[in-house]
Order: C-alpha cells, then sequence, then structure tokens
C-alpha cells in the first residue's frame, strides 16, 4: 500500500512538472526572436534609407539602460539616428521616458533637442533632425516611422469590406501583437495598431453630397464624424487612429452607418483576409 501511495505521488509530481514545462515550451513556441543591429540597418538601407556611421564621441553619456548606442548620419544632412540594441524587450521598456533626461543638452545647429522613437522588438531608434525651421524632417519622420511599424516589427494587417445600394466601404487595421521572453524565460507583450476606413459615393452626382457623418464599431472599437466631404473622386476617410493594442476585432466585422442628404444607410464589413506584411 505504501508503494502504491509512493508511486501515485511521484506520479503527480512529474506531471505537474510535465505541464510546467509545456506551458514553458508553448510560451517559447509563441514568441518572437530578437533583432540584431544589422538587421535593423540592413532594413532601413534596403528601404532607401542611406546611413553612415557618425563621428559623435562620447557615446557612453547617451547610455540607455546600460546600452551605447549606435550613431549614424543620414543623407543630405538630415540628422541622426541613434540606433539601441537591448538583450530583451523588457530591457527596451524599461527605458520609458530615461532618453529625454540623458539628451537635453544635446543640440544641433542651436536647436533644442528634438526627438522622434521608434520600438522594434528589442531595439530603440531615435531620430534627431539637425534642423526643425521649415518642417522638412516631418516627411523623412513619417518614412522611418513606416519602415519601422512594418518591416521591424511582425505587423499584420486585415481588411474588411463591404457596401450598400449607395456606398462601397472599406476598413483596415494594421497592427503587431506579440511577445518576447526575457532572460528568466517570463514572456512580455508588446502591440500597437494603426487603422483607417474609407468610403465612397457610388453616385454620379458627388457635388450634390453635403454634410456626411458617420458611426462605425467593432467589438473593441468605436467612432463617428460629422460634416465630412467627398473628395473630387467621391470618396472620404473615416475612422483614423493609433494606439497601443491589438486591433483585431472579433468576430472581424465592422459596422458602419452614413448619414447624409437626410438619407441613412448601414453597412456590415466583412474580413477579407488576415495576412503577415
Amino acid at each position: 500500500m505504501i508503494n502504491k501511495n509512493i508511486y501515485l505521488f511521484l506520479f503527480t509530481v512529474l506531471t505537474i512538472l510535465c505541464i510546467g514545462c509545456s506551458k514553458i515550451n508553448t510560451h517559447q513556441d509563441l514568441c518572437i526572436k530578437e533583432i540584431k543591429e544589422k538587421e535593423v540597418t540592413n532594413t532601413l538601407r534596403k528601404q532607401g534609407l542611406k546611413l553612415k556611421s557618425s563621428n559623435i564621441q562620447l557615446k557612453e553619456q547617451y547610455k540607455l539602460n546600460g546600452v551605447n548606442p549606435s550613431i549614424y548620419e543620414l543623407e543630405r544632412n538630415n540628422g541622426y539616428l541613434f540606433i539601441y540594441v537591448f538583450k530583451t524587450l523588457a530591457d527596451r521598456k524599461d527605458v520609458q521616458e530615461e532618453y529625454k533626461q540623458i539628451f537635453k543638452d544635446f543640440n544641433v545647429e542651436d536647436t533644442p533637442f528634438f526627438s522622434l522613437k521608434y520600438p522594434a522588438k528589442n531595439t530603440l531608434i531615435l531620430y534627431i533632425p539637425k534642423s526643425q525651421k521649415d518642417f522638412a524632417y516631418l516627411k523623412l519622420s513619417q518614412k522611418i516611422s513606416e519602415i519601422v511599424f512594418e518591416k521591424l516589427n511582425p505587423t499584420k494587417e486585415i481588411i474588411f469590406k463591404g457596401e450598400s445600394s449607395t456606398w462601397e466601404a472599406e476598413y483596415k487595421s494594421k497592427y503587431y501583437d506579440y511577445c518576447m521572453m526575457d532572460e528568466n524565460e517570463i514572456p512580455h507583450m508588446d502591440s500597437y495598431s494603426k487603422n483607417v476606413g474609407i468610403v465612397r459615393y457610388k453616385g454620379k452626382d458627388i457635388k450634390n453630397i453635403h454634410n456626411i457623418k458617420y458611426e462605425y464599431k467593432t467589438t473593441r472599437r468605436k467612432g463617428s464624424g460629422t460634416g465630412i466631404e467627398l473628395n473630387e473622386n467621391g470618396t472620404a476617410y473615416f475612422g483614423g487612429n493609433e494606439s497601443n493594442g491589438s486591433s483585431l476585432p472579433e468576430p472581424r466585422i465592422v459596422t458602419l452607418t452614413i448619414e447624409w442628404n437626410e438619407k441613412k444607410e448601414t453597412i456590415e464589413l466583412k474580413k477579407e483576409n488576415y495576412f503577415e506584411e
């Protein structure tokens, strides 16, 4: 009887251990791997950015969470990229607003410090324009943002489409939602989403359509707008937003209600695709 109890106890312990190992392996399977600086710079160059190593000295003073940056100058004297490669996603997220304090005395062309930051897995990229006078840096910053969001993160896209007798509608959701393990094999999550919708009037009397009002709903978000006007092609945008957190709506349906010229129609937009960029 004692032997049976011992066997039962050992069997229970081994079962619990196996379940624990299975959960750890499941996390490891679902989580993605860290990236290295070479992958970041190769991707940026492949997308058209011309980088050259900077001669800025004293990189130690720009250290974030124990990591020195690799510093690159952008073509046409457009500023600098500071690339930080942390060991884990958790280390990168620990930085938070620390970089503002570190860079408070960093000035270029007598311009106070200003930067735009772009996270990608275990890396953080800071873009520091050399000049802010004519806002020319905004176009470049948008390009960097798109590259990092779509090429350096595991971004996916979902497209919803639907139509009524009067309107065609489309809603696009681009997002990433992933985990990475830290040094203690604990998973950490990161997510972000960009969403935008577009409607097109089917009729030919575009100039007679005014004061459009809309409301859209998913299971995770909703929005509305008034006074929307069509462009010359009969289209207008709605629901543009960015936020932390995956935007994947369940059951993957967007409901759009449009009012115009004392008329009203409701469109059910259904998922057309679900794929990785």
